[in-house]
């Protein structure tokens, strides 16, 4: 679980962007001489205003929500 508080925006003038919670996951497989680790995050999938301006549009940022997944795998190879 995550968490930001309250925070303001760098728009001008400032505006303030309330705070959010967020929930992820993580999970380790060892197989062997491996090791595989995914992670997930923002598996609410809730939309989310951001405190940097885009620059393509010159309005405020916001995430569209969409959940971020990583897979990592470790193999130790040895001689």
């Amino acid at each position: 679980m995550e968490a930001v508080g309250p925070r303001e925006s760098e728009s001008v003038p400032p505006r303030r962007l309330g705070g959010y919670t967020g929930v992820g996951a993580a999970a380790v497989l060892t197989l062997g001489d491996a090791v595989v680790t995914a992670w997930a995050r923002n598996l609410t999938r809730q939309p989310r205003d951001l405190p940097w301006m885009d620059s393509s549009s010159g309005r405020p940022a916001r995430d569209p929500g969409h959940v971020d997944l990583r897979l990592a795998v470790l193999w130790r190879l040895f001689n």
